[in-house]
């Protein structure tokens, strides 16, 4: 084992490589400038996780999120309710 591996730990690449197999669902390496993905299929479902970086003055925070499209065939939106 690596001296940073000891240090760090293993990479997101490794972990998000290793949940894809066990979730059986697709690693996508990232390049330049797209982040690593993994994508899975859940019923109808695509999932997507992936990380993303917001920049603001001399900061940059890392999120990472899960996301799921949801298509709205009824166009149902909480501003279309009325008691």
């Amino acid at each position: 084992m690596s001296f940073l591996k000891k240090v760090f730990g293993p990479s997101q690449e490794e972990v998000w490589r290793q949940l894809s197999e066990e979730i059986g669902g697709e690693f996508i390496p990232g390049g330049v400038v797209e982040p690593i993905k993994v994508k899975a299929r859940v019923g109808d479902w695509t999932v997507t996780l992936d990380t993303y970086t917001v920049s603001h003055n001399n900061l940059t925070t890392t999120f990472t999120r899960i996301r799921a499209p949801y298509v709205n065939p009824d166009n149902f939106s909480v501003y279309n309710l009325s008691p």
